[in-house]
């Protein structure tokens, strides 16, 4: 072998061995592919759990957005102890995986809620929320208690807190409108208490403004009026649209109602889109497309690649579906249908919607994700 034909075929050799890095760049910011973590496999036992976070891991889920219920948490009365046995078990998992969190803290106990027979009722004293939200804070932020107590994890403190979830819709804050909790008074309030309390305890996270869906970028100038600008740090966009063109418009509108109030350059992030397996299974809503398995695959697909296309001229920072399992079945709710799993109890059945979403992933991340969350 001649020495420029050995290095011909070096060079060649080389070539090939790039290629591969060349072609994994990632697009995307970290955290960009989320999932909404609920339904009963937010509950199922320890073993089951531990499984569906390593393949979330697996499958390219870098953002987890789950419930941390006040009710549950604290159920007693005011001054009472308030448990993390439902909480401690997601941060440990997910600090095991290298996935971020984003709790949405939800759900007043009885005896903190302004009407008491209500489930969704707003708090009727914003100290009593604020007072929760600095445990968490003080138990899983920077410095917190839950990682002295637990040594051996990798820390990765909480940064992100989301303050209730639609409370413009009725089945989330159910108050009259025009009494003293009614939402476009009371949400406004709760979320300066919110937010001054955590920055009070770490500066450095990010307050996400509850959820917003059906014709957000009204809504969200509602709010505004109201005197929200100064008191979050990311806007929250939920949108079960009909197409993945309308999601990409709606998101632009929400964005140029945020930029017409001075907030172009705030973050952010989708908290829930879907488009529901329920076609021929339930009965269908007003304005919500109902798809086929295949159907809501070929959705999914299309709107990450929309999104990570358009993130930049859109500020989105993060995408989360919804859902991770659902129970899917016969009857009931759309959303009973747009797990990437089903859950029934006793065994998951992963969904076409699955293997798209770890498709996309693998494209937009530049890399296949291990159980750890870690590139391969």
């Amino acid at each position: 072998m001649t020495r420029s034909f050995g290095l011909i075929l070096a060079g060649l050799a080389a070539l090939l061995v790039a290629a591969p890095a060349a072609s994994a760049a990632r697009i995307v910011p970290q955290g960009f592919f989320g999932v909404m973590y609920d339904h009963g496999v937010a509950t199922a036992p320890a073993d089951m759990q531990d499984g569906q976070w390593d393949l979330m891991a697996s499958s390219g889920v870098e953002s987890v957005r789950t419930v941390f219920n006040w009710d549950a948490a604290q159920p007693g009365g005011r001054g009472t102890a308030i448990s993390f046995v439902q909480t401690d078990p997601v941060v440990r998992r997910a600090a095991l995986r290298n996935i971020e969190v984003l709790p949405i803290v939800f759900y007043a106990p009885r005896w903190a809620r302004a009407y008491p027979n209500r489930t969704t009722s707003p708090p009727r004293r914003r100290s009593d929320y604020a007072t929760y939200l600095a445990a968490l804070v003080d138990r899983y932020g920077p410095g917190g208690k839950f990682w002295a107590e637990n040594p051996n994890l990798p820390v990765r403190p909480l940064r992100e807190w989301q303050i209730w979830n639609e409370p413009h819709l009725p089945a989330y804050w159910d108050a009259p409108e025009r009494g003293p909790f009614g939402y476009a008074r009371a949400y406004p309030l709760l979320l300066r208490s919110s937010y001054n309390i955590i920055k009070s305890l770490d500066p450095g996270a990010k307050v996400v403004m509850a959820g917003i869906t059906q014709r957000a970028w009204e809504e969200i100038e509602v709010l505004y009026q109201r005197g929200i600008k100064r008191y979050f740090d990311v806007a929250a966009l939920q949108i079960f649209p009909q197409t993945v063109r309308r999601a990409v418009k709606a998101t632009q509108f929400f964005r140029d109602a945020m930029r017409r109030r001075g907030d172009g350059r705030k973050p952010i992030y989708l908290t829930e889109i879907t488009w529901p397996a329920s076609k021929g299974r339930t009965r269908g809503i007003e304005y919500q497309r109902q798809e086929t398995p295949r159907g809501m695959a070929a959705k999914l697909s299309g709107m990450y690649s929309a999104m990570a296309a358009r993130r930049r001229r859109l500020g989105l920072r993060k995408v989360f579906w919804y859902t991770w399992a659902s129970p899917y079945g016969r009857g009931g709710s759309i959303f009973n249908y747009a797990g990437l799993l089903r859950f029934d109890d006793r065994t998951f059945e992963p969904q076409p919607a699955l293997g798209a979403y770890q498709r996309s992933a693998r494209r937009f991340e530049g890399c296949q994700k291990t159980a750890t969350g870690v590139c391969q």
